[in-house]
């Protein structure tokens, strides 16, 4: 737990210091299916959202293989998603 922690605060200090555009997204997919949420982009999985959860986002990145990554909120629920899993508009 504590890992996931440190990786959520450094994930956000990296987001602080550039500026971030807030957006309204959609996770894709029907309600029934489950996308996971990541502590850091390709990190290690903290939690999963079901489709069609609109969720805000609070910055962006890319992993080493050039992958695209939105930190997305919802509430108490916060993490990475793919950006290919998202709507956004």
């Amino acid at each position: 737990m504590p890992a996931v922690l440190f990786s959520l605060l450094i994930g956000l200090f990296i987001l602080a210091a550039a500026p971030a555009q807030a957006a309204i997204c959609t996770v894709m997919g029907p309600p029934d299916a489950k996308e996971p949420i990541y502590g850091k982009p390709a990190g290690p999985q903290t939690g999963v959202v079901k489709g069609g959860t609109v969720m805000t986002t609070m910055g962006g990145g890319h992993d080493p293989s050039g992958r695209t990554w939105l930190l997305v909120g919802r509430g108490a629920t916060r993490g990475w998603i793919d950006r290919t899993k998202l709507i956004c508009k």
